[in-house]
């Protein structure tokens, strides 16, 4: 199995979002049904229409933290929690920026299933 099977395996989807939490862009398997949404998610609320765990508000009150802070990105484990699971996963949070001047457009969310359920918080000041 090569490496980048294994990532697209680990990965449970790649979402821009506006300032507003609309989804812009989405890429993830249909087969991905956990995240409760249909395969066009394009101008649907992240946080009320595309997931479907429970804990939903804190997923999107840890966002609303992230844009209130000075940094480019941060990532974080979370435990996406449903009615009969949880599920562990990474979340790399990350700012996307207008390339005529620099500034932040949107909010890039990578969601990856972990092994893992420790908090640990990383964060980066560096651009990229």
């Amino acid at each position: 199995m090569s490496a980048k099977t294994t990532d697209q395996e680990e990965s449970l989807g790649i979402f821009e979002l506006d300032d507003n939490g609309t989804v812009i862009y989405s890429s993830f398997e249909e087969s991905d049904s956990w995240l409760g949404a249909e395969k066009d998610i394009m101008g649907r609320d992240f946080f009320n229409e595309v997931l479907a765990f429970t804990n939903v508000a804190e997923l999107q009150r840890r966002l609303e933290a992230f844009k209130a802070e000075a940094i480019p990105a941060r990532s974080f484990d979370f435990v996406c929690h449903f009615h009969q699971q949880s599920v562990p996963v990474k979340v790399l949070l990350a700012r996307l920026c207008d390339k005529l001047d620099g500034r932040p457009k949107s909010i890039l969310v990578h969601l990856r299933r972990s092994s893992g359920t420790d908090a640990v918080v990383t964060t980066s000041r560096d651009r990229f």
